[in-house]
Protein backbone atom coordinates (compact mmCIF):
# COMPACT_ATOMS: atom_id res chain seq x y z
CA UNK A 1 0.00 0.00 0.00
CA UNK A 2 3.03 2.43 0.18
CA UNK A 3 5.50 3.90 -2.32
CA UNK A 4 7.96 0.73 -2.04
CA UNK A 5 8.12 -0.40 -5.64
CA UNK A 6 8.40 3.01 -7.06
CA UNK A 7 11.03 3.91 -4.69
CA UNK A 8 13.20 0.47 -5.54
CA UNK A 9 12.03 1.34 -9.28
CA UNK A 10 14.36 4.40 -9.41
CA UNK A 11 17.11 2.97 -7.73
CA UNK A 12 17.61 -0.41 -9.85
CA UNK A 13 19.24 1.43 -12.89
CA UNK A 14 22.18 3.26 -11.26
CA UNK A 15 22.53 0.94 -8.03
CA UNK A 16 26.06 -0.58 -7.74
CA UNK A 17 24.85 -4.36 -7.33
CA UNK A 18 21.97 -6.16 -8.70
CA UNK A 19 18.92 -5.07 -7.58
CA UNK A 20 15.44 -6.85 -8.48
CA UNK A 21 11.55 -6.46 -7.48
CA UNK A 22 10.40 -9.52 -6.72
CA UNK A 23 6.08 -10.04 -6.16
CA UNK A 24 4.88 -12.13 -3.37
CA UNK A 25 1.39 -12.25 -3.01
CA UNK A 26 0.97 -14.08 0.40
CA UNK A 27 1.47 -11.68 3.23
CA UNK A 28 3.43 -12.73 6.13
CA UNK A 29 7.18 -13.32 6.84
CA UNK A 30 7.53 -16.78 6.15
CA UNK A 31 6.04 -16.38 2.69
CA UNK A 32 8.41 -13.18 2.33
CA UNK A 33 11.62 -15.32 3.38
CA UNK A 34 10.72 -18.44 1.13
CA UNK A 35 10.60 -16.64 -1.77
CA UNK A 36 13.65 -14.91 -1.06
CA UNK A 37 15.26 -18.22 -0.51
CA UNK A 38 13.82 -19.55 -3.73
CA UNK A 39 14.82 -16.66 -6.06
CA UNK A 40 18.03 -16.28 -5.18
CA UNK A 41 21.14 -18.94 -5.55
CA UNK A 42 23.80 -17.32 -3.45
CA UNK A 43 25.91 -19.71 -1.37
CA UNK A 44 24.54 -17.63 1.82
CA UNK A 45 21.66 -15.08 2.59
CA UNK A 46 21.40 -12.68 5.23
CA UNK A 47 17.48 -10.98 6.71
CA UNK A 48 17.40 -7.59 7.06
CA UNK A 49 14.12 -5.98 8.21
CA UNK A 50 12.72 -3.33 6.95
CA UNK A 51 13.18 -0.68 9.91
CA UNK A 52 17.07 -1.89 10.09
CA UNK A 53 19.83 0.14 8.70
CA UNK A 54 23.59 -1.90 8.22
CA UNK A 55 27.07 -0.94 8.93
CA UNK A 56 28.96 -0.31 6.61
CA UNK A 57 31.42 -2.98 6.62
CA UNK A 58 28.49 -5.33 7.53
CA UNK A 59 28.71 -7.79 4.37
CA UNK A 60 32.79 -7.58 4.53
CA UNK A 61 32.27 -9.04 8.59
CA UNK A 62 29.72 -11.20 7.39
CA UNK A 63 32.50 -12.75 4.55
CA UNK A 64 35.55 -12.73 7.00
CA UNK A 65 33.01 -14.71 9.83
CA UNK A 66 32.24 -17.05 7.23
CA UNK A 67 35.73 -17.51 6.59
CA UNK A 68 36.91 -17.87 10.62
CA UNK A 69 34.00 -20.52 11.17
CA UNK A 70 33.73 -23.13 8.22
CA UNK A 71 31.06 -24.90 10.80
CA UNK A 72 28.73 -22.19 11.08
CA UNK A 73 25.92 -22.60 9.15
CA UNK A 74 24.05 -19.53 10.69
CA UNK A 75 24.93 -16.38 12.78
CA UNK A 76 23.10 -13.36 14.25
CA UNK A 77 24.35 -10.13 14.29
CA UNK A 78 24.74 -7.09 17.40
CA UNK A 79 21.22 -5.12 17.03
CA UNK A 80 21.46 -1.94 18.46
CA UNK A 81 18.31 0.05 18.99
CA UNK A 82 17.93 3.80 17.79
CA UNK A 83 14.84 5.59 19.35
CA UNK A 84 12.94 7.75 17.84
CA UNK A 85 11.75 9.06 20.88
CA UNK A 86 13.02 9.24 24.61
CA UNK A 87 11.90 5.93 25.56
CA UNK A 88 9.97 5.42 28.59
CA UNK A 89 10.93 2.85 30.99
CA UNK A 90 8.68 0.19 30.47
CA UNK A 91 10.21 -0.17 27.29
CA UNK A 92 13.66 0.41 27.94
CA UNK A 93 13.40 -2.90 30.48
CA UNK A 94 11.80 -4.49 27.28
CA UNK A 95 14.34 -4.27 24.85
CA UNK A 96 14.03 -8.01 23.91
CA UNK A 97 10.67 -7.28 22.67
CA UNK A 98 11.93 -4.55 20.12
CA UNK A 99 14.61 -6.90 18.82
CA UNK A 100 17.55 -5.77 20.20
CA UNK A 101 20.10 -7.68 21.05
CA UNK A 102 23.67 -7.29 22.79
CA UNK A 103 25.20 -10.59 23.66
CA UNK A 104 29.20 -8.38 24.56
CA UNK A 105 31.85 -7.50 22.08
CA UNK A 106 32.70 -11.43 21.48
CA UNK A 107 31.59 -13.98 19.58
CA UNK A 108 29.40 -17.26 21.23
CA UNK A 109 27.89 -20.30 19.86
CA UNK A 110 24.48 -20.09 20.68
CA UNK A 111 21.13 -22.52 20.61
CA UNK A 112 19.16 -20.31 18.12
CA UNK A 113 19.03 -16.90 16.71
CA UNK A 114 16.70 -14.63 16.24
CA UNK A 115 15.52 -13.37 12.69
CA UNK A 116 16.81 -9.72 12.53
CA UNK A 117 20.09 -9.91 11.10
CA UNK A 118 20.03 -13.37 10.42
CA UNK A 119 22.80 -14.75 8.21
CA UNK A 120 22.12 -18.36 7.56
CA UNK A 121 23.49 -21.04 4.53
CA UNK A 122 21.87 -22.10 1.87
CA UNK A 123 22.83 -25.55 2.67
CA UNK A 124 22.02 -25.36 6.24
CA UNK A 125 18.43 -24.18 5.97
CA UNK A 126 17.85 -27.14 3.15
CA UNK A 127 19.17 -29.57 5.31
CA UNK A 128 16.68 -28.29 8.05
CA UNK A 129 13.77 -28.97 6.38
CA UNK A 130 12.22 -25.55 7.26
CA UNK A 131 12.10 -24.94 3.71
CA UNK A 132 9.68 -27.99 3.33
CA UNK A 133 7.10 -27.46 6.54
CA UNK A 134 7.26 -25.13 9.33
CA UNK A 135 5.40 -26.01 12.34
CA UNK A 136 5.03 -22.47 13.77
CA UNK A 137 3.38 -19.38 11.95
CA UNK A 138 5.42 -15.84 11.56
CA UNK A 139 3.97 -12.09 11.75
CA UNK A 140 1.39 -11.23 9.34
CA UNK A 141 0.05 -8.37 9.21
CA UNK A 142 -1.09 -6.52 12.20
CA UNK A 143 -0.85 -10.25 13.99
CA UNK A 144 2.46 -9.91 16.34
CA UNK A 145 2.77 -13.80 17.19
CA UNK A 146 5.77 -15.23 16.12
CA UNK A 147 8.16 -17.93 16.34
CA UNK A 148 8.57 -18.73 12.85
CA UNK A 149 12.39 -17.44 13.19
CA UNK A 150 12.85 -18.83 16.41
CA UNK A 151 11.97 -22.38 14.78
CA UNK A 152 13.71 -21.46 11.83
CA UNK A 153 16.98 -20.87 13.68
CA UNK A 154 16.64 -23.64 16.26
CA UNK A 155 16.40 -26.22 13.30
CA UNK A 156 19.37 -24.96 11.40
CA UNK A 157 21.54 -25.27 14.99
CA UNK A 158 20.72 -28.63 14.95
CA UNK A 159 22.29 -29.64 11.28
CA UNK A 160 25.19 -26.73 11.44
CA UNK A 161 26.94 -23.92 14.52
CA UNK A 162 24.88 -21.34 14.94
CA UNK A 163 26.53 -18.32 16.22
CA UNK A 164 26.27 -14.61 17.61
CA UNK A 165 28.78 -12.39 15.31
CA UNK A 166 28.92 -8.54 17.60
CA UNK A 167 31.35 -7.64 14.77
CA UNK A 168 28.17 -7.34 12.14
CA UNK A 169 26.06 -4.59 13.43
CA UNK A 170 22.79 -3.54 12.74
CA UNK A 171 21.01 -0.38 13.95
CA UNK A 172 16.94 -1.15 14.93
CA UNK A 173 14.84 2.19 14.30
CA UNK A 174 12.31 2.32 16.86
CA UNK A 175 9.56 4.93 15.86
CA UNK A 176 7.63 6.99 18.73
CA UNK A 177 4.07 5.04 17.86
CA UNK A 178 5.99 1.86 19.47
CA UNK A 179 6.47 3.56 22.55
CA UNK A 180 3.22 3.07 23.75
CA UNK A 181 1.76 1.08 26.77
CA UNK A 182 -0.77 -0.19 24.16
CA UNK A 183 2.21 -1.52 21.82
CA UNK A 184 4.41 -2.73 24.11
CA UNK A 185 1.69 -4.73 26.03
CA UNK A 186 0.75 -6.11 22.65
CA UNK A 187 4.38 -7.42 21.58
CA UNK A 188 5.16 -8.77 24.85
CA UNK A 189 1.83 -10.78 24.48
CA UNK A 190 2.77 -12.01 21.37
CA UNK A 191 6.29 -12.76 22.57
CA UNK A 192 5.01 -14.27 25.38
CA UNK A 193 2.99 -17.12 22.91
CA UNK A 194 5.72 -17.38 20.41
CA UNK A 195 8.08 -18.41 22.99
CA UNK A 196 5.32 -20.86 24.45
CA UNK A 197 4.73 -22.00 20.51
CA UNK A 198 8.78 -22.67 20.56
CA UNK A 199 8.72 -24.49 23.93
CA UNK A 200 6.03 -26.84 22.54
CA UNK A 201 8.24 -28.03 19.51
CA UNK A 202 10.70 -29.39 21.78
CA UNK A 203 8.57 -30.57 24.55
CA UNK A 204 9.70 -34.83 25.27
CA UNK A 205 6.75 -35.79 27.61
CA UNK A 206 3.16 -36.11 26.16
CA UNK A 207 0.82 -34.02 25.07
CA UNK A 208 -1.31 -34.19 28.47
CA UNK A 209 1.82 -32.75 30.30
CA UNK A 210 2.14 -30.09 28.36
CA UNK A 211 -1.30 -28.96 28.08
Amino acid sequence: TDETSEIVENYIENFPVSLEIILENKQGLHHARICGINNTNGEWLAFVDDDCLIAEDFVQEIEQFIVEHPKCGLFGAKILLEWEAEPPIYALNRKWAFAGKNHGDLPQKRNWIAGTGMVLQRKAIEESGWLETQFLQDRSGEDLVSGGDMEMGMRIAKVSEAWYNPACVIRHQIPARRLTREYVRKITFGLGASRHNVAALTWKSSYFDWF
